[in-house]
């Protein structure tokens, strides 16, 4: 049975991204700033306008960083409260940070350190401190990673994994950084040309990289490689339990074990369904996967239950039986 549109919201039609949701609310980024609705009806609930960037919530906070008006060389971590978006502003006087991660009372910082002359390039630099005081921010500790520049930061119990840029004149190069948020050192850290930037699957013991044409599983405290398939995979891998899923090069939804790598099912999507870039979602009640405009569903069986297709969709989350999906021009949601 197809899902049927339970809501939809037309905004200024300049595209949404970065959908997250939290305390019954949706906040997400569009090309005005900052929109928080109801995820029950879409009813507008705040908006806030020139807010760009990364943003995330944790504890009904909305965090977002931003240049700081006195001090154009500093950035600022903005607070907002998800029900009203009244703001509490700490300066936390960085430069360029890009980005950051919050767990409890503490913020994973990201920031510009200075100028590699061995590289020709600007280096980063990875800050953790607690905002329990607005009044008092203070760094727990700091770690350079000298010739490095940081994309994304994800956080799995007490390591935090860091995703690395070497762009210069003399190579390009990538990585993987694991770092102790107890201590601030360096647990291990992965160097290769071929490890693809952007989503990385974590479990409390594996976390998976695509490295050319492989998928590969490795140890989050040591950094040893466990497993490795060989496939040119077209979407993020997406994990639950011990099974990990993926979309192969040749478009087959493919279930392998988490533990061993070892093929447990696979089934064909439909022709013309999938293109490179897909996404995988999963939720207790199925398997979703986005490809532009298509959104198809099927069961931890692989059996496809229904094909969706009527907007261009840009970002999607899942929640409660719930799809809530965005495209250049509207926000809206499918009841499954």
């Amino acid at each position: 049975m197809q899902p049927s549109l339970t809501w939809v919201y037309e905004g200024s039609g300049n595209g949404y991204s970065n959908i997250l949701l939290a305390d019954g609310r949706l906040v997400m980024l569009h090309g005005d700033g900052m929109l928080c609705v109801d995820s029950r009806n879409g009813e507008q609930l705040w908006a806030l306008p020139q807010i760009f960037g990364q943003f995330l919530i944790s504890d009904g906070v909305v965090y977002y960083q931003q240049i700081d008006s006195l001090d154009q060389d500093n950035t600022v971590l903005v607070g907002l409260d998800i029900e009203t978006g009244e703001r509490i502003i700490w300066r936390w006087h960085l430069k360029d940070v890009s980005n950051f991660i919050i767990a409890d009372t503490t913020v994973y910082v990201s920031c510009r350190s200075g100028y590699s002359h061995s590289s020709s390039m600007y280096a980063d630099k990875v800050i953790s401190f607690s905002i329990a005081n607005v009044h008092d921010i203070h760094a727990l500790w700091e770690l350079d990673l000298s010739d490095f520049t940081v994309n994304s930061l994800s956080l799995v119990d007490t390591v935090l994994i860091a995703s690395l840029d070497n762009v210069s004149w003399r190579r390009w190069s990538e990585g993987i950084a694991a770092i102790s948020t107890v201590s601030g050192n360096l647990l291990w850290k992965l160097e290769n040309d071929s490890i693809a930037n952007g989503f990385i699957p974590v479990t409390n013991e594996t976390l998976f990289i695509r490295v050319s044409d492989n998928l590969q599983a490795i140890n989050l405290h040591d950094g040893s490689l466990i497993w490795s398939i060989s496939d040119s995979l077209q979407s993020n891998p997406a994990i639950k339990d011990d099974a990990l899923f993926y979309l192969s090069a040749a478009s087959e939804l493919v279930e392998v074990s988490v533990s061993t790598g070892a093929e447990i099912n696979s089934s064909d999507m439909p022709s013309g369904t999938i293109r490179r870039g897909t996404t995988i979602s999963l939720a207790n009640n199925g398997i979703f996967i986005q490809s532009g405009r298509i959104i198809l569903k099927l069961d931890y069986d692989l059996i496809l239950k229904w094909i969706y297709s009527r907007f261009n969709v840009c970002t999607m989350i899942i929640h409660g039986g719930n799809l809530y999906l965005a495209s250049s021009t509207m926000f809206f949601c499918l009841s499954d």
